[in-house]
């Protein structure tokens, strides 16, 4: 354990999913483009070299869950590190969406209202928020958290009182790092998204 009572948290997005982005994927099981070996090689040299010291947890969404088990062999996963669900929008394009019954009320207020069948991203937040919590308690003082972007700037958006309607303020990259330092006596203190 270090001297100075924190926990280190490294949080991951995912590589670059084998779909176009013109869709609304969520939680959608996407597998990872073909440039995943040289993606996941960047994320890899972002990350301390005692990486075997870490406690990896992932989003069992396989986007997610092939970057952790290309860090280590030894992997967790949490179905609250998974992206916001998009219910009956899932997998249909954004342009069809936009027609769709209700998505002028979600897109107004997209923080409480969900897609039909789907979850709020006030619900999202609160599951991750919750993963994020739990993940403190675990021994050991260093994780990895492999997950979306919507999760990533959702946990960024609790620990810095960003309002979750401004969540997208937030550019998290496929394949992008954050790593937050969680003490236990002061405010967690974000040192760097998105490296």
């Amino acid at each position: 354990m270090n001297t100075d009572n924190y926990k280190d948290v490294y949080c991951l997005r995912h590589t670059i999913p084998d779909i176009k982005l013109i869709y609304a994927y969520g939680q959608t099981d996407i597998d990872v483009a073909e440039s995943f070996e040289t993606e996941a090689a960047r994320c890899r040299s972002v990350l301390p070299e005692d990486i075997s010291a870490y406690t990896v947890i992932s989003s069992p969404l396989q986007r997610c869950y092939k970057l952790a088990r290309y860090l280590s062999d030894e992997v967790q996963t949490d179905e609250r590190l998974k992206e916001v669900s998009f219910g009956e929008w899932e997998m249909r394009p954004w342009e069809e969406i936009e027609q769709a019954e209700g998505y002028r009320a979600w897109r107004q207020d997209f923080v409480n209202r969900s897609a039909p069948g789907g979850e709020s991203f006030r619900q999202m937040a609160e599951r991750v928020m919750a993963c994020y919590r739990d993940t403190l308690e675990k021994p050991g003082d260093r994780f990895i958290l492999v997950s979306h972007g919507g999760a990533i700037r959702a946990l960024i958006a609790g620990l810095t009182g960003l309002p979750l309607a401004n969540l997208f303020q937030i550019n998290i990259d496929f394949g992008g790092v954050t790593l937050i330092r969680a003490y236990t006596s002061k405010p967690h203190k974000i040192i760097y998204i998105n490296r």
